[in-house]
């Protein structure tokens, strides 16, 4: 009797946060203006994907921990007049949230949520590629000139090399029901994105995003 108690209980148990918590697919824009000793560097612009689990707490506040993608590049060209130079920077990172959410019902199914929170930031690549090609115009055929890992010092010199685990936070708001959910979110960076405190490197990145809840 007290072992189908138990079981019963379990099954409950189960039951209550399977209804407490939804899965939501997302994926979307980003774009990050970078600065370097408070100077604006330049700009990346990108897509993200990945999943989050929304955990209801009680009353109207709640978890959503995650994991998610974020691919994110920029481009530079040059021309001497003989010479034409095209570089092309890409980011890929993989990053993992843990957010507190509160929310506003607004209809049957539907609420307002905000959400706030510490991302850990895990650097996958980080690479700069150049080209040069004796035409104006973005090399299809052109030399390869460089590759640099910035994740190695070897490669782009040790003021240069970036952190490949940091910390950011993030806050923003969203709307969701049943079936969908719409974000828009800001990341600071928490930590020197460069391993070595020579040059003082952050990053503030706008996330715009949709999902689909299951």
């Amino acid at each position: 009797m007290k072992k189908n108690i138990t079981i019963i209980a379990y099954m409950a148990l189960i039951c209550a946060v399977q209804v407490q918590a939804q899965m939501s697919v997302n994926a979307g824009y980003s774009s990050a203006r970078i600065k370097a000793n408070g100077q604006r560097v330049y700009w990346q612009s990108g897509v993200f994907g990945g999943l989050s689990y929304n955990v209801a707490l009680g009353g109207k506040f709640g978890i959503a921990p995650g994991a998610y993608v974020n691919i994110a590049e920029n481009s530079g060209t040059s021309n001497d007049g003989y010479t034409f130079t095209y570089t092309k920077y890409r980011e890929i990172s993989a990053n993992i949230p843990l957010h507190l959410t509160f929310r506003i019902d607004l209809a049957e199914g539907a609420s307002l949520y905000a959400f706030a929170g510490p991302e850990l930031n895990c650097g996958i690549s980080a690479q700069n590629s150049g080209y040069t090609a004796s035409t104006f115009a973005k090399p299809t055929g052109g030399h390869q000139t460089h590759t640099y890992d910035y994740y190695n010092a070897a490669s782009v010199g040790a003021d240069d090399q970036l952190r490949r685990v940091n910390v950011s936070g993030m806050a923003g708001i969203g709307v969701r029901n049943r079936y969908s959910n719409f974000m828009l979110g800001v990341e600071r960076t928490l930590m020197n994105c460069r391993a070595s405190d020579a040059v003082n490197e952050s990053y503030l990145r706008l996330f715009l995003g949709a999902g689909i809840m299951f």
